[in-house]
């Protein structure tokens, strides 16, 4: 008997550590973006090299701030302005080049113009990357693009 509870509590640490494991190492802790990955698409982690992951992360709480969620769910934010475009721009360059890295500065480099009229297409891009299951953008929050529009013009962009 006492055999029995020794498994069992063995089993339980053992789901435990595999779960803290996958909460960090798939970038969920933090930036969560969804409820859960019931996504049959293949993990965040093993789509995105680390560089890539961190810099698509941070273009989803930049464009969390200019969006509307349908279902009004936005899971972090980041202010988009000179400072944090031009961060997103310098992790880009550091990163492997790849079909992915280039969209994500096509995207970065149209912000920095000041160009947000696919900011609900580019949060959706983004949010999809990192296996997104609640927060789809439905609209952009035209008050809020105005201001990072005015934001960008006063630091001289």
């Amino acid at each position: 008997m006492q055999r029995k509870y020794i498994i069992v509590a063995a089993v339980m640490i053992a789901a435990v550590l595999a779960g803290a494991y996958l909460w960090t190492d798939l970038g969920i802790k933090g930036n969560r973006v969804g409820a859960s990955q019931t996504s049959s698409e293949t993990p965040v982690a093993a789509t995105v090299n680390v560089d890539e992951q961190d810099i698509v992360k941070e273009i989803h709480l930049m464009s969390n701030s200019l969006i509307q969620a349908g279902d009004k769910q936005i899971w972090g934010q980041k202010d988009v302005n000179k400072t944090s475009i031009e961060k997103v721009i310098k992790m880009l360059d550091q990163a492997t080049e790849s079909a992915r890295t280039e969209q994500l500065r096509e995207i970065v480099v149209r912000w920095k113009q000041g160009d947000f009229s696919q900011i609900v297409d580019d949060h959706n891009y983004v949010w999809d990357l990192l296996g997104g299951t609640v927060g789809l953008a439905s609209s952009s929050n035209d008050e809020a693009v105005a201001e990072a529009i005015a934001n960008l013009k006063d630091s001289g962009q």
